[in-house]
């Protein structure tokens, strides 16, 4: 996140659970450091409609507990992906997990173990409500921090100028229009 809390204008393309993290920690991360940032998503959907996969997720997490990741999930990760994936990555998501659980519950979104139709699976939590209350509470939260949403809008190609960002080009309501972004975060 480094790269987007250091953008002045951010363009998350996604308003599922992911964006909306996203564009939400980036103005967090800005206010803290007193950096002034304009934040915006841009979703292809209608608002109605908005919130990605996530919204049709129980949006389970591999964890013991909120403060707890379940202690095989390194190695079970390693097996599914062949032992091909990156051991550091998810030991990183391991140890980030609980601060992130953490996070999502100070904007409002408690966390339950369900009853899961698979006993005799690792233990896992969710959001209670799962992934339609994490879409609407981050939602909320990410409105009350100042992030602009962009509804029924289509991204089309980023813009670039000397190989750097200069925006994005998207299409909404039959007009196309390039947002100026010095980052753009793809969330879709």
């Amino acid at each position: 996140m480094a790269v987007a809390s250091a953008a002045r204008n951010l363009i998350v393309v996604g308003q599922g659970a992911a964006g909306l993290a996203a564009a939400l920690a980036a103005t967090e991360a800005a206010r803290v450091q007193g950096r002034p940032i304009n934040v915006t998503i841009a979703d292809k959907a209608p608002e109605d409609e908005a919130g990605g996969n996530t919204r049709w997720s129980p949006s389970n997490m591999r964890m013991a507990s909120t403060d707890r990741v379940e202690p095989s999930f390194v190695h079970d990760m390693l097996a599914a992906s062949n032992f091909q994936g990156d051991e550091s990555y998810f030991a990183r998501l391991a140890k980030e997990a609980p601060a992130t659980v953490k996070w999502l519950a100070s904007h409002g979104i408690e966390f339950i173990q369900p009853t899961y139709y698979l006993a005799k699976g690792p233990p896992r939590i969710q959001p209670a409500g799962g992934g339609p209350v994490l879409i609407k509470e981050l939602t909320r939260a990410t409105k009350q921090a100042g992030v602009v949403f962009l509804y029924s809008c289509v991204a089309r190609e980023i813009a670039n100028k000397n190989d750097r960002i200069t925006g994005l080009v998207v299409e909404q309501n039959g007009m196309r229009q390039t947002l100026a972004a010095d980052a753009i975060v793809l969330a879709c």
